[in-house]
Formats: C-alpha cells, sequence, structure tokens
C-alpha cells in the first residue's frame, strides 16, 4: 500500500512551512501528526490545495512522523525503562518494610500478648488454688527498712540543723571569739551543738522538716488518687520541681548567711552564691538523699504488700495487663504504620502503571505511513468542525479520498484473465478498473470508519475513601453502582470487538490515604482489566471471572475502608495531587480515556501545610468558603479565584466526577463546587467533563 520514502538525518522536532514537498529538500519531523493537522489546518485556515500539498509532502517522505524513528523510539523506551527500573527497585524496598511489620514486628507483639495472657491465665489459677509462692523476704525488708529508717532520720537531722543555722543561730558569739579560719567557719554552719541543746525553738526545727519529708514520700505515695499513668508523670515532676526549689533557696539562705559573716570577721571576697562550693554541697546533702528516701519507702512498702498473696496477686495483674495494654498500643502503631506502606505502595504501583503505558504508547506509535495520514487528516478535519466550513470540508475529504484511491496498489491482471482484443479490450479494462478502484475507496472509507469507532477505550474509576464513606448517605452502595455501570460499558466495548481483537481497559485505582487499613494495591490488581495485557486465550475467561467477582470484591472492599464510624477518624486523600503526577501517566495517546472519579468535591485535610497558593489559585478548596452571597461568582471571577492547573495539560480524556457533597449550610456550595471544578477541568485540558451529586 503506502512505503514511506527514506530521508535524512532530522532536525530535531522542526515544523515545516506548507509548500509543495519538491520545492523543499529539507526533511521535517512531526511529533504528533494529528495536533500538527489541527495545527496547520488553522494556520491555513482549512485550505484544500495546501491539504493535499501536506499530503504529497508527507508521501515523499519530506514530512516524517517522530515516531516512526525507531532509534529515537528505542532512547525513549531505554529511558522509562530506568526510571520504571528506579521506582521498582522503591518499590522492593516499601514492600521490604512492610512484610517486616506483618512478618516480624506485629507477629512479636501478638506472641507477647499471647504469652501474657497465659501467665495471667496461670497466675489467676495459682491464686485461686490458693497456690500463689510468697515473694516476701525478711532479712531483705529489714535491710531495706533499716535504711530508710537511716535515711529519715538523716534527713530530720539536716533540715533541723539547716533551718536553725539559717533561723535562729547567735552569730555574735562567733564574732567575739576572734577565730576567722574555715574550721570555725563551717562550724557555723553544721553545728549540732545547736540542736541537741534545748530550746524553745527546736520545736520548730524539728516540725518543720516534716513538711518537706511529705514533699519528698508525696510524689510515690498519694499518686493512686491521680488518674492516668501519663498525668502521675507530670504531677510527680512537679513534685520533684518543687523540692528542688525549696532545697535551693534554703542552701542560697545558708551561703548568704556564711557570707555576711565572712564580711564581718574581715574575708572580704564577692558574692557569688552558684560559684561556691557550700551551695551545692548543701543542695546535694538535701535534694539527693530527699529523692532516696522516697524511692527506699516505695521499695519497703512494696516489699510488705508481699506478705499478703492478694495484693501481690493484684499487683503482679495489674503489672501484666500493663504490659498487654502497651503490647496492643504497638500493634496499633505498626498497623497504621503498615497502612501508610501500602499507601506509599499504591502510588508507586501508580507510577509503574503509568510507565507501563507509556512503554505501550510508545509500541503503539510505531505504524503505517496510512496511519500517520489518517491522524494528520483527523486534526485538520478537527479544525474545520469547529467552524462552518462545510465547503473546504467536502473538498477536502474529496481529495483524501482522490489522493488515497491514488497512491493504492496497482491491480495486477492474473493469468486466467479473459484478454479482449482492441477497442473491446480497452474499454472493459476501464469499466473493471473504475469498479474496483470504487470498491478499493469504499474499504478504505469503511476501514476509515472503523478506525473510529473501534478506537481504543479504557475505563479509569478513582475511588476517594475518606470520610465521604460515612458523611455521605448510601455512599458505598451509590459508589458500587456506579463502577458496575462502567464495567458494563467496558465488557460491552470488549464484546464489539469480539473480545479477541479488543484493546480496551478497566483499571480502579484508590487514592493514597494515609493510614489506609487495608492493601489498597492489592484491590487495584484484582479489579482491573486489560485485555491487551491478556493472552488472547484467557480474555474470555478473565472477563467472566471479574463480571462474576467485581460485585463480591466491591463489598468487601468497602466494608474494609469503612473502618469506622467517626469522621475525623479518615485522612484526606490528594485529588489534585492525583491528577497532577498520575492521571497524565494514566491516559496514553492512542486511547480514548474515561476518567470516573467518586468523590465530594472538597479537597480538604488536617493539615494545609503542604498545598500550594499562587495568585489566588490554589491546591485545595478550602478557599470556596471566603466567598459569600449571590454575586459570589462575580467576585471569583475578578479576583482569578480557582483551583491550581497542574503542570500538564491531559488531552482524550473525558471526565466524570460522581458524589459532589456540600459540607455546610452554604445554599451556594455545590454551584461554587461545580463552578470550580469545571473551570479547573478547563484549564487542565479537559474538554467533556460531567460535575455531578
Amino acid at each position: 500500500m503506502f512505503e514511506p520514502a527514506t530521508s535524512t538525518t532530522p532536525e530535531p522536532q522542526a515544523v515545516a512551512t506548507p509548500t509543495h514537498p519538491h520545492l523543499s529538500a529539507q526533511v521535517k519531523y512531526v511529533e504528533d501528526p494529528e495536533a500538527f493537522g489541527y495545527q496547520e489546518s488553522g494556520r491555513n485556515l482549512g485550505d484544500p490545495t495546501t491539504f493535499e500539498n501536506f499530503l504529497n509532502r508527507f508521501e515523499s517522505g519530506a514530512i516524517i512522523d517522530a515516531s516512526q524513528d525507531e532509534e529515537a523510539n528505542q532512547a525513549r523506551r531505554q529511558k522509562i525503562e530506568a526510571e520504571r527500573d528506579e521506582v521498582l527497585s522503591k518499590r522492593l524496598e516499601v514492600e521490604a518494610q512492610k512484610n517486616q511489620h506483618l512478618e516480624v514486628y506485629v507477629p512479636a507483639q501478638e506472641q507477647l500478648i499471647t504469652d501474657k495472657k497465659a501467665e495471667i491465665e496461670q497466675l489467676t489459677l495459682e491464686h485461686e488454688r490458693g497456690k500463689m509462692r510468697s515473694e516476701f523476704k525478711p532479712v531483705k525488708v529489714g535491710l531495706l527498712t533499716f535504711l530508710f529508717v537511716c535515711n529519715l532520720t538523716y534527713l530530720l537531722l539536716f533540715y533541723a540543723n539547716l533551718l536553725f543555722t539559717i533561723f535562729f543561730k547567735n552569730y555574735d558569739a562567733v564574732i567575739k571569739s576572734g577565730q576567722a579560719d574555715l574550721n570555725t567557719l563551717l562550724g557555723t554552719v553544721f553545728d549540732p551543738s545547736g540542736i541537741f541543746t534545748w530550746h524553745p525553738v527546736l520545736i520548730f526545727c524539728y516540725l518543720a522538716p516534716t513538711l518537706f519529708l511529705t514533699l519528698g514520700l508525696a510524689p510515690h505515695l498519694f499518686l493512686n488518687v491521680i488518674g492516668q499513668a501519663h498525668h502521675q508523670k507530670w504531677v510527680k515532676l512537679g513534685f520533684y520541681v518543687l523540692a528542688f526549689i525549696f532545697d535551693a533557696l534554703l542552701a542560697y539562705q545558708l551561703e548568704s548567711k556564711a557570707h555576711q559573716l565572712r564580711k564581718l570577721m574581715g574575708m572580704e571576697e564577692p558574692f557569688t552564691w552558684y560559684a561556691s562550693s557550700m551551695f551545692w554541697i548543701v543542695l546535694g546533702f538535701g535534694f539527693l538523699a530527699y529523692v532516696v528516701c522516697g524511692f527506699l519507702a516505695v521499695v519497703v512498702e512494696k516489699e510488705f504488700e508481699k506478705r499478703d498473696n492478694s495484693r501481690l496477686f493484684e499487683t503482679k495483674l495489674g503489672f501484666l495487663k500493663n504490659h498487654i495494654a502497651e503490647a496492643q498500643a504497638k500493634i496499633v502503631e505498626l498497623q497504621g504504620k503498615i497502612g501508610e506502606l501500602n499507601a506509599q505502595l499504591g502510588q508507586i504501583d501508580l507510577q509503574l502503571d503509568a510507565f507501563k503505558r507509556r512503554l505501550e504508547a510508545i509500541s503503539l506509535k510505531v505504524g503505517s505511513l496510512q496511519n500517520t495520514l489518517q491522524a494528520f487528516y483527523s486534526g485538520w478535519l478537527r479544525y474545520l468542525n469547529n467552524g462552518n466550513h462545510y465547503q473546504k470540508r467536502a473538498e477536502c475529504e474529496e481529495r483524501f479520498q482522490a489522493f488515497l484511491a491514488k497512491n493504492a496498489a496497482p491491480v495486477v491482471p492474473t493469468e486466467t484473465e479473459e484478454v479482449v482484443p482492441n477497442g473491446a479490450s480497452e474499454f472493459k479494462k476501464s469499466v473493471f478498473n473504475r469498479v474496483f478502484n470504487s470498491f478499493l475507496l469504499g474499504m478504505l472509507l469503511c476501514f476509515g470508519l472503523s478506525w473510529s469507532v473501534m478506537a481504543q477505550k479504557q475505563w479509569v474509576v478513582a475511588l476517594d475513601l475518606s470520610d465521604r464513606l460515612v458523611t455521605t448517605p448510601h455512599c458505598a452502595a451509590n459508589d458500587q453502582k456506579v463502577i458496575m455501570q462502567a464495567f458494563t460499558e467496558f465488557e460491552a466495548a470488549v464484546r464489539r470487538s469480539l473480545i479477541v481483537n479488543s484493546k480496551d481497559v478497566f483499571m480502579v485505582r484508590i487514592l493514597p490515604q494515609k493510614n489506609s487499613p487495608f492493601d489498597g494495591h492489592h484491590y487495584e490488581q484484582r479489579l482491573s482489566l486489560s485485555m491487551p495485557a491478556t493472552s488472547i486465550a484467557e480474555r474470555a475467561k478473565r472477563l467472566q471471572s471479574l463480571k462474576k467477582e467485581l460485585p463480591t470484591l466491591l463489598r468487601e472492599l468497602y466494608q474494609k475502608a469503612t473502618f469506622s464510624n467517626q469522621p475525623n477518624k479518615y485522612y484526606g486523600v490528594d485529588i489534585w495531587l492525583f491528577f497532577n503526577d498520575l492521571v497524565p501517566y494514566l491516559t496514553p495517546k492512542g486511547y480514548q480515556t474515561e476518567l470516573v472519579l467518586l468523590s465530594d468535591g472538597h479537597f480538604d485535610f488536617e493539615s494545609y501545610e503542604h498545598t500550594v497558593e499562587h495568585r489566588s489559585q490554589y491546591t485545595h478548596t478550602k478557599f470556596i468558603r471566603d466567598f459569600k452571597g449571590p454575586d459570589w461568582k462575580s467576585i471569583a471571577e475578578r479576583q482569578g479565584a480557582g483551583i491550581l492547573p497542574i503542570s500538564r495539560k491531559i488531552g482524550g480524556v473525558s471526565v466524570r466526577v460522581k458524589g459532589l457533597k456540600a459540607k455546610t449550610s452554604d445554599i451556594f456550595e455545590l454551584d461554587k463546587l461545580r463552578f470550580f471544578w469545571g473551570k479547573w477541568l478547563q484549564a487542565c485540558g479537559i474538554q467533556h467533563f460531567d460535575v455531578s451529586q
């Protein structure tokens, strides 16, 4: 049929000015024949003569479809495969982390819970039978009690001496003694005779330390009246801080008295209390002994409790239950991490699927000159269809058909063909050629229609499984109905192509969601079917199998996705990021893509720190609340407000957003969502869309 002419080395992505091919020996390459046809048709106002010149240039090799350059395609393929291998390596790492959590960390915590429960059962059985062995050790208790009493006596005497020295010491006698050496100075601070010589003030000196002792024992002895453990921790810390402050004040006062005494005794020096060893010695001997005394009191109390097996049983039981609660909390934390890893795997699989589509798209690009001309012609007609260019369209169509007929393979008569002499022979040959050419032209037209009718198509159903599952009535049932409808359309298209010829694709994609409790990638794989990726022998069986399993799989998916009745337990999904990063790779060239997004239409998040704002355009929909009143649309248009367009335009896609829902009492909220969604989709290059409830 058509044989592309050989050419010289092309200039990179240059586009020729529409002239006759023989006037220019330079070869021009185009990336997209259809887009090139649309562009040149607009530039030349759809002129039929120029259109025919372009056809001749394609046929002569003056213009070449860049996708026919196998070396360039191979370079693209190698680059995509390298990127794919890098992402695949990352997937293996994430998969290894997930398996480690599933196969090591979670089972370890579950085994710990099992062991502790077994210990509880054994402990309960021993307690009921009265066979619990007493852990009370008299010698240990006696030693600890002795240490506690000694420590308590020390603290009583230490604080009594400290209070006496600070508030009641007679320093006049020290000064009159005339001794100003260090021993005399230390004797004024630690003077045992002062607290063992009767004086009425000693009543205060001995009773006041009980306040400090109570403060030291309070964190250990009275915390059972406080609620939860994390509250007890802060209360205990508060007691310690308060005790430290009291001891520091007493040490400071003592150092101040000592400094005054030095000054009166002629020992002049600056008052730097923080550099004084006396200050830190007093603080250490007081506060550290104070802390040790508190711990000894707790240990002694617990040792005495061991005499009572009932209390010992309750203590051990509480200890084991705390271990179980900690293990259960750890499992919840690990499951949350597994959910995050599943979300990462889902996103990585979308990228891998996108790489697969891009590789398939490169393979689909390589075709015959006939496909290139058909694509160029479609682009040329697309411009003419946008206006009232009926005459030009008819003339272009006539020239295109004539061009196809002219360049068709010549008819070679067979050896058995009857030869008619002279004029009769020429007449019969003329009639035969006309009939055959008409038949051939009709077949070409039929193939042209077949190309448009049997266009490869894919259905992508994207699921937003956030809090809409519990805030929207009958959300799961409505979603499943829409998914089944999309699959029915897919099945009908596959059967129209007799199954074996089908290139159609049906896929379900779950938008990545933090802390997802299920493996989204697992369900994406089971709910998707690519006919090109399925062997011809298995296509009919696989189609029938998915049709049968689909309702059950969907019910199972939505049951797992609805893990709580509280909306605040669900994390939001990033719809903008899905369109920006993944949708362009889910829509390969050569496919018509029907994207069905099941969502309430809101781009809401727990935190908006990761969102972007640029010139009154956002990657979230929170901003719509700022526009109030019936004139909200005119204000928004005047400010240029809206959703930020994605980085690259998407072609060949029609979008249906189903499940739109208002979240506030604003009567205009649904209208705002439809308006801003429509404005955003158009800015993304999507012309065919429907946004509805």
